[in-house]
């Protein structure tokens, strides 16, 4: 499954065209974000779900901006409570896991193994951002 077909999967709805721009770099170029300080929901979303579809490898850290924080954490929380509750009668176990895999943070000491980043300038890691 790929990474639109995943967003469709999990939110119910297809990706914007801004999202779908991250998910095809992610699939070809390894693009893990945007380097945008502003606080945009539509992209943190894509941000997250791509995320939560590197959660199958296991742990997947956002790299954020630590000004951020309060928001990002506000915003994880409101998208989780929306694909709980689209998903009602269905089973969540898959989603639980995917969710308790995720970290936020500011700042690491060495790349893991799957990762994305919102609002931090520069290429962390190396690995290109879209602006």
């Amino acid at each position: 499954m790929n990474c639109h077909t995943f967003h469709e999967n999990l939110l119910g709805q297809p990706p914007t065209p801004d999202q779908t721009q991250l998910y095809e770099a992610f699939e070809k170029n390894d693009v893990r974000g945007y380097d945008d300080p502003e606080l945009n929901g539509e992209r943190f979303l894509a941000v997250l779900v791509l995320a939560l579809y590197q959660t199958a490898q296991g742990m997947t850290v956002i790299l954020i901006n630590p000004d951020h924080r309060p928001w990002v954490i506000n915003a994880i929380n409101r998208i989780a409570a929306h694909c709980f509750k689209i998903r009602n009668g269905e089973d969540k176990t898959k989603l639980k896991e995917a969710f308790k895999r995720l970290a936020a943070q500011p700042y690491l000491m060495f790349e893991p193994p799957a990762w994305v980043s919102f609002g931090l300038p520069g290429a962390p890691f190396g690995k290109p951002l879209l602006r």
